[in-house]
């Protein structure tokens, strides 16, 4: 995933840039007319509404996905008052500023996937409040159905600074039965950094031993800057989660029981130090699995954002990435959901 652009929503002037930037990465990925006509009212709506309520502090990002299909993302985010009765919004003709604008009814239709999680100021907390929405487009190629229905993804990738080049990396494979995904974190940032991502060529294969994972990547890393590495396996037959880390990667399971988050040895992978840390624990309904390197805050729990974890993991990555991220480091996040009712607001294909 790449972020195209962001820009700060304060008031109709920022607008043109938007579309304009939209129009031309839209054109570029092969959306036709009707479909680029689409995009851009959602971008609008959402930004109309920030500049309505968010009195000056919403963004609007545009992200563009490769894998596993192309798609274009764009996220809206502010730190403002939230919305009181969100299903009531949702409505077509509802207009909170009674205005003419078509609203939220008209960014869910527009858009081929659609979520959006809004939490009012709470008293006497000093946290994150306001609205984040997510909406995802989909170019005219051809579609594949996801190979899981009880399985979702989301993930935020940001290089420190925005660099182009990212120290952290993601790479996911799936097939009916297994999920498996690496995450690494290379050392400092930058073009160096960044190079340990080409140990993950043609990794993972669907249901390889995370164990063996790490093996071979402390190969293919030996004599670069070196990477701490995650390597996780789910087995959604036997609802197992296996797993393999070594460094300060953390990895998390947040389900209506508790938390389980297990440690991992300090090392980094091909600097010859340490020997990962492996276990495995069952998958429990409503599970939300996220790994994240340390540019993300892992202080700030999911519990303190009530209601998030029903939201699709996609929208869930770019708010806590957005929120939790770190100025100062490269940041990534992966994230699973499991649950056998899906309920993501969505017309078509879930990832």
């Amino acid at each position: 995933m790449h972020l195209i652009a962001q820009q700060l929503i304060k008031e109709k002037e920022s607008a043109p840039m938007v579309r304009s930037r939209l129009r031309a990465v839209s054109m570029r990925m092969g959306f036709n007319e009707v479909q680029r006509e689409r995009i851009q009212i959602a971008a609008s709506e959402a930004m109309s509404n920030q500049i309505k309520f968010a009195s000056g502090s919403g963004i609007l990002q545009i992200w563009e996905h490769i894998h596993p299909i192309p798609a274009l993302d764009l996220f809206a985010l502010d730190h403002g008052p939230g919305i009181a009765d969100l299903d009531r919004a949702l409505q077509d003709g509802f207009s909170t500023a009674q205005t003419l604008g078509r609203g939220l009814g008209s960014i869910h239709r527009a858009a081929d996937v659609f979520d959006i999680y809004t939490r009012k100021i709470p008293p006497g907390i000093q946290s994150w409040c306001g609205t984040a929405l997510w909406t995802r487009f989909y170019p005219p190629v051809k579609k594949q159905p996801p190979l899981h229905n009880v399985l979702r993804t989301g993930q935020f990738l940001r290089a420190f600074r925005d660099n182009i080049f990212n120290g952290d990396s993601l790479v996911s494979a799936s097939d009916k039965r297994y999920l498996n995904w690496i995450h690494l974190d290379g050392l400092g940032h930058g073009r160096n950094a960044a190079e340990t991502a080409q140990a993950l060529h043609n990794l993972p294969e669907p249901g390889a031993d995370p164990a063996e994972l790490l093996t071979m990547l402390n190969q293919r890393l030996h004599g670069s800057r070196g990477a701490m590495g995650l390597a996780v396996r789910v087995n959604t037959n036997k609802r197992i989660v296996d797993y393999a880390g070594l460094g300060d990667l953390i990895l998390r399971c947040h389900h209506p029981l508790g938390i389980h988050q297990p440690r991992f040895p300090g090392g980094v992978l091909g600097r010859g130090g340490g020997t990962p840390g492996t276990g495995s624990f069952e998958l429990p309904e409503d599970a939300l699995i996220t790994s994240s390197s340390d540019g993300i805050n892992g202080k700030e729990a999911l519990e303190n954002l009530p209601g998030l974890q029903r939201c699709h993991p996609q929208l869930t990555a770019f708010l806590l990435g957005n929120i939790h991220g770190r100025d100062h480091d490269d940041k990534s996040l992966f994230i699973i959901n499991y649950s056998t009712d899906q309920q993501t607001r969505t017309k078509n294909y879930q990832f």
